[in-house]
């Protein structure tokens, strides 16, 4: 059965399914499965939603079971307190959120099955985020989403512009996202 903060990690990633709208006429060329630029547009807001539900997720179970108090409508503030500066470190430093569940809980983030592909959207986001969907690997190189850049017939070291999105990829993270949560919500003692 899950907890609280993992069923409302589903939720919150489950509500963006109907962004993903699938255009019609399936072709099997690649350049013509791409969003179109309202569809693109919609997808770039909504996969990082998705991403951000599962890194959500680990920090308030995170928090909940290690300094509930920070949970509580109006939460305590007493002095100078280690695990709560930790929460808060983790919750602008992810590798120090998945130091907390490795130190804390035993659970190795890393080593969940969904790890590898969630580390993949982690990256598309990045670049959705903080390029506005723009290829800069110059600026961010993200290795793990060459694949993608070359699935436009494209060389990925001298390809500039989006970085192309399909409606596929919404549920794709969705679905991943997911079942990060689940994963790690029933590890987690």
């Amino acid at each position: 059965m899950p907890t609280f903060y993992a069923e409302r990690a589903i939720r919150a990633s489950n509500a963006l399914l109907p962004f993903a709208t699938k255009r019609s006429g399936w072709s099997w060329r690649p350049w013509r499965r791409v969003a179109l630029r309202a569809e693109q547009l919609r997808l770039e807001l909504a996969l990082p939603r998705a991403v951000a539900a599962a890194e959500d997720f680990l920090l308030m179970r995170a928090t909940e079971k290690l300094r509930p108090s920070l949970l509580q409508p109006v939460a305590v503030t007493s002095g100078a307190d280690p695990v709560r500066q930790k929460l808060r470190d983790a919750r602008k430093n992810f590798d120090q959120l998945k130091r907390i569940w490795l130190d804390d809980f035993g659970v190795d983030i890393e080593a969940l099955p969904d790890w590898l592909a969630f580390e993949r959207w982690r990256d598309l986001r990045h670049v959705l985020v903080h390029r506005l969907g723009y290829w800069q690997p110059g600026l961010d190189p993200k290795p793990r989403l060459k694949d993608r850049i070359s699935s436009l017939g494209e060389h990925p070291d001298l390809y500039r512009g989006l970085v192309p999105l399909a409606a596929q990829d919404l549920s794709n993270a969705v679905s991943i996202a997911n079942g990060l949560v689940l994963d790690a919500d029933g590890r987690c003692p």
